[in-house]
């Protein structure tokens, strides 16, 4: 391919990779300089999930329902769709900015797993319980993540 240059030597050209060929990195190559390019495939998302806002706050062996809606971009929402999700807990951090240097060894569980549907209009609800840590005090509480 032969491309010229502009007044600040840079260029700009276009091609098509041969079909057939596996995602994954190539290089481009002038008399200069070789570059990678990493090759990938992209699927356009057909639809998005948002959470309600909390309105209220939780405490430790308190059952919890998190609400939220799936919906396509189209604004429909998305009838008996399936929704698989995991909450996992982990501890209360005092000074988190200490974390990264190891002085707290932080554990996390897994304390719910599961599936659900969404109804009709694409919302749905998931429900688990706000379980403590065993080993931990209750006044630390913890930090839960759907």
């Amino acid at each position: 391919m032969e491309v010229r240059t502009n007044e600040f030597g840079s260029y700009q050209a276009s091609f098509i990779l041969p079909e057939g060929l596996m995602n994954g990195v190539f290089t481009i190559s002038d008399e200069q300089t070789n570059l990678p390019v990493s090759v990938e495939e992209y699927k356009r998302p057909l639809f998005f999930v948002e959470f309600d806002k909390m309105k209220d706050g939780y405490a430790l062996d308190q059952q919890v329902r998190v609400k939220g809606k799936a919906e396509s971009y189209s604004g429909v929402g998305l009838d008996h769709a399936k929704v698989k999700y995991r909450v996992v807990r982990s501890g209360y951090l005092p000074y988190p900015w200490l974390y990264y240097k190891s002085i707290w060894n932080i554990e996390t569980k897994v304390i719910a797993i599961g599936e659900t549907v969404t109804l009709q209009d694409g919302t749905f609800e998931i429900p688990f319980e706000l379980l403590p840590d065993p080993a931990a005090k209750k006044e630390d509480g913890g930090r839960f993540q759907l």
